[in-house]
């Protein structure tokens, strides 16, 4: 009984030790994105108050007998905030492979990743840059990709970026689905990445060719042959990504964050349509790391209450252990 016991406790703790692991780093760096905000700023103690308890469930599967964290916490849900958007980056990753990997298995789509720019603007110019780009993108879509037949779906992620002075370069990482017959040499309907940009400039209505990158994601080629589906994870890591980088804070002040955060107030960064739109409000509200599935199959076996205290996660209250 007692190695049953000490069995575990010893798998609980290691669980508990992963997640303040994974938690602490993030929350490292929610507390420095709090402080590029004034004090008074209310984003400052809404990113403050984020994950700052952590309830943690230990549950063991009846039959297999496996362990499974579950995790629950106050999610600030902030733009800024490196904790709930690596949450919705683990959701949206899973929803869009799962997707993705639907459409390969029962229509033989093809996939492409697009990149699609605009010049620099002032922080205090974004939220005129953003609209401009979002009804570009609609005309775009509905005039010359959607309506030709083109592409049949489309994720769309805004990601902002921002040079040394302070600048704003916000642009589009979008995955594209398409028939195979797109890239027949006798579809006239094909687009090249000039005539991309040229449309982009077009809905725009600027004076300048703006910089635009369209590829084709293909499987990877390995010794043993090429592997389907193994460059799919790679493009949605690259798009799932956070739209803005904690770096990237640095090279702002905390004025700029105020401007920043007006520009973006109640800016959607996540678009989708056709058959590759998805379902991105349960993804959005999730204040969970994990969620378990069939949980009649699972029995709790210790409850962990963790704070973050003095620059570090610390078990406050633990349940007990159940045998």
């Amino acid at each position: 009984m007692n190695e049953i016991i000490n069995k575990k406790i010893e798998n609980v703790n290691r669980l508990v030790t992963e997640v303040e692991k994974t938690f602490g780093e993030v929350k490292k760096k929610n507390i420095n994105i709090s402080w590029k905000f004034p004090t008074k700023h209310k984003e400052h103690s809404k990113l403050l108050e984020c994950s700052k308890s952590l309830y943690t469930t230990i549950l063991q599967h009846k039959q297999t007998k496996d362990y499974k964290k579950n995790i629950s916490f106050f999610a600030c849900k902030s733009k800024f905030c490196p904790i709930c958007n690596k949450i919705k980056t683990n959701k949206l990753s899973r929803v869009m492979y799962e997707k993705i990997t639907q459409l390969q298995n029962e229509d033989a789509q093809k996939f492409l990743f697009l990149t699609l720019t605009v010049k620099n603007c002032q922080i205090s110019e974004l939220d005129k840059t953003i609209k401009k780009m979002n009804k570009a993108w609609r005309n775009l879509w509905r005039s010359h990709f959607d309506k030709e037949n083109r592409f049949n779906g489309f994720i769309k992620f805004l990601e902002i970026t921002f040079d040394k002075v302070g600048n704003a370069h916000p642009h589009f990482h979008i995955l594209l689905s398409s028939d195979r017959k797109y890239f027949f040499k006798s579809n006239t309907n094909y687009l090249k990445t000039e005539d991309i940009a040229k449309l982009w400039q077009q809905v725009l209505k600027i004076d300048y060719t703006p910089i635009v990158d369209i590829r084709i994601i293909k499987p990877k080629k390995t010794k043993e042959g090429y592997i389907k589906k193994e460059a799919i994870p790679a493009v949605i890591a690259e798009m799932t990504k956070y739209p803005m980088k904690d770096t990237d804070y640095n090279k702002l002040n905390k004025d700029n964050m105020v401007i920043l955060y007006n520009q973006l107030y109640r800016k959607r960064l996540i678009a989708s349509g056709g058959n590759l739109k998805v379902s991105l409000a349960k993804v959005e509200n999730s204040n969970q790391l994990n969620e378990v599935n069939n949980i009649e199959e699972w029995e709790k076996i210790a409850y962990i209450v963790m704070k973050y205290l003095k620059g570090g996660y610390a078990i406050t209250s633990s349940g007990d252990y159940k045998i």
